[in-house]
């Protein structure tokens, strides 16, 4: 059983609870680019990572970043996670262990891989996180 609690809906990032375990939580943002969105302030486990490219002919690189401050710099900060989504299409990360992260996370995507690049995709691309907190 889901039970749906809209915690945030701050623009396009929304958070929803999940009844069992209360500490599940999808994270939804229907416009991620190359502007830094806050995922979740505070420690957490990333279980899983959606991202929605459909609406792109090219590749796009979503990259997350763990932060106790908010001065994460798209082009500049270097990511702690880069996932590809290819081309046109939808792909999902699963993390069997999780991936822990220590305190604020952010995410943002584009269109070069590793640190550098600060032009966003030229559609919206969707991205759903399930994290645990």
């Amino acid at each position: 059983l889901l039970h749906r609690a809209y915690i945030e809906a701050d623009m396009a990032v929304s958070i929803v609870t999940h009844g069992t375990p209360a500490s599940n939580r999808t994270v939804i943002n229907t416009d991620c680019d190359e502007t830094e969105d806050e995922v979740y302030t505070g420690a957490s486990v990333i279980r899983s990572v959606e991202i929605n490219n459909t609406a792109n002919s090219a590749a796009t690189y979503v990259k997350l970043h763990t932060t106790d401050t908010s001065n994460t710099t798209p082009g500049t900060t270097v990511p702690d996670m880069v996932l590809m989504a290819p081309a046109s299409s939808s792909i999902t990360y699963a993390f069997a262990q999780g991936v822990s992260f220590a305190d604020r996370i952010t995410l943002w995507a584009v269109s070069l891989p590793g640190t550098a690049g600060n032009t966003g995709p030229t559609s919206a691309v969707t991205t759903r996180i399930l994290i645990q907190v």
